[in-house]
């Protein structure tokens, strides 16, 4: 991985603009700025811009600042709520006024169990919500609580009723379909630092999605082509020491975590804050992932690569 030092070079290709550009916000459990936008649209311009969820415990404050910072970009943009936006709710079982609230906030921008198509610079991507909401480890971590957050939020109550919902949305893709989630996938690695590994107990394990494996799985047999699933949940500094891989490429679809956490930190003016790049390439493949830090003052201030197409 090659590090993307804030350089007179680099700042002029990251002014080159790919011939698509998604800007991915993390986890952000607190974390985020007003402006933060403003200057992700100076630096980088995305065309896409998706937040994975996890933005605070069940706070609408945060979410409705989040969609209108959103105002400032050119892009589209996009988002899927986690499990920590329904942090209370999902321990009685019942939507609260604020969660409510959230939903209400959201709702423009939000794609769980949805899909909407966006421009690109050859037609459209179609861009596909997962299960909403998601805790991580699959059907089996998904109770009855959880259950009555989406039948009440999402119309969608039962494991087979979330995955055929998926999936039809996977199938009637007018276009490349980029995939958003909170949790990714299973079937992505069993280690500790696999993009998706449980690292919190002491074995590891995949704590992928099974559903979403699934439904991702019917789409590619039936020669979908998905060229990106990006996520959250699954934070990049792992429990005992050391990082988690962020990406991974499998059966043409790149996975790209975004759980960047914290993704503020302090900087010499003010707070340095964190974004996911994806470009995309001919052909409308990812070409390339970088992780960047962006300033309200200094603009691009560091950065890595985080996979590029050999």
């Amino acid at each position: 991985m090659a590090a993307l030092l804030p350089s007179s070079q680099h700042f002029r290709a990251m002014a080159m603009q790919p011939h698509f550009r998604v800007a991915v916000l993390g986890d952000a459990h607190g974390d985020f700025l007003d402006g933060e936008c403003a200057v992700l649209e100076r630096v980088a311009k995305p065309d896409l811009f998706l937040a994975v969820g996890d933005f605070a415990n069940e706070d609408a404050a945060i979410i409705k600042r989040v969609v209108a910072a959103t105002e400032h970009l050119s892009g589209t943009a996009h988002l899927i709520l986690g499990n920590h936006d329904a942090w209370r709710s999902s321990r009685t079982g019942v939507v609260s006024e604020t969660l409510r609230a959230i939903r209400d906030a959201v709702s423009p921008l939000d794609v769980g169990y949805r899909r909407v198509e966006v421009p690109s610079a050859t037609g459209v991507f179609s861009l596909v919500g997962a299960r909403p909401l998601s805790w991580g480890g699959g059907l089996a971590a998904t109770n009855k609580k959880n259950w009555a957050l989406l039948k009440d939020l999402y119309g969608v109550s039962s494991p087979e009723e979330s995955t055929a919902v998926i999936t039809d949305a996977l199938l009637g893709a007018v276009g490349p379909a980029i995939v958003i989630a909170h949790q990714g996938p299973a079937g992505l690695g069993e280690e500790a630092a696999s993009i998706c590994g449980r690292d919190w107990t002491a074995k590891a394990a995949d704590f992928g999605d099974d559903d979403l494996r699934d439904c991702l799985a019917s789409a590619r047999a039936q020669y979908v082509g998905m060229p990106l699933c990006c996520f959250g949940h699954m934070h990049a500094p792992l429990r005992h020491g050391g990082r988690r891989r962020m990406v991974c490429e499998l059966a043409d679809t790149v996975y790209v975590n975004a759980a960047e956490v914290p993704r503020h930190r302090k900087a010499a003016t003010g707070v340095d804050f964190h974004y996911t790049l994806v470009d995309f390439g001919p052909g409308d493949r990812v070409d390339r992932v970088a992780g960047v830090w962006l300033n309200e003052q200094a603009g691009l201030v560091d950065g890595e690569e985080l996979w590029r197409r050999e």
